[in-house]
């Protein structure tokens, strides 16, 4: 978990992807996989995990992490896509102390873009997404 927090936070300023093709407006799940596979974690494709729901998918599954209820620094924070109101595409990131790690869709830099009670709004209140946090656990 220490590793997972200090690679997300050494990305700052940097376009975290394992696939050039990704497109940077839908880039966060790729820059998530990117974080997490620079981390150690197993599992991640070489090419990176497309998508919100894919990278639920994966969290969901993988015995390296557990669901938790609240946030946490260090933990993964993910509204998947297709699971609100069609409002908003879904989104990922990295909680960190004060805010939240993720892409940003117009310059595709990975940066401390949100604050958990901003995420809240939009995702959840605004677009109908639930939030799910996941800690790594390295198993």
């Amino acid at each position: 978990q220490e590793k997972l927090y200090a690679v997300a936070k050494e990305s700052i300023g940097t376009h975290m992807t394992l696939d050039q093709s990704v497109d940077k407006s839908v880039g966060c799940a790729e820059a998530v996989s990117a974080v997490l596979k620079e981390a150690g974690v197993s599992g991640i494709p070489a090419r990176g995990i497309p998508g919100t729901a894919g990278l639920y998918a994966f969290l969901k599954g993988s015995t390296s992490f557990e669901q938790i209820s609240a946030y946490e620094t260090a933990a993964v924070i993910i509204s998947p896509t297709g699971s609100g109101n069609g409002k908003v595409r879904g989104h990922v990131g990295i909680c960190a102390n004060y805010g939240i790690l993720s892409n940003e869709s117009q310059t595709g830099l990975w940066r401390e873009q949100w604050d958990y009670a901003s995420w809240k709004a939009y995702y959840q209140q605004f677009g109908g997404l639930p939030i799910y946090f996941f800690r790594y656990i390295g198993v």
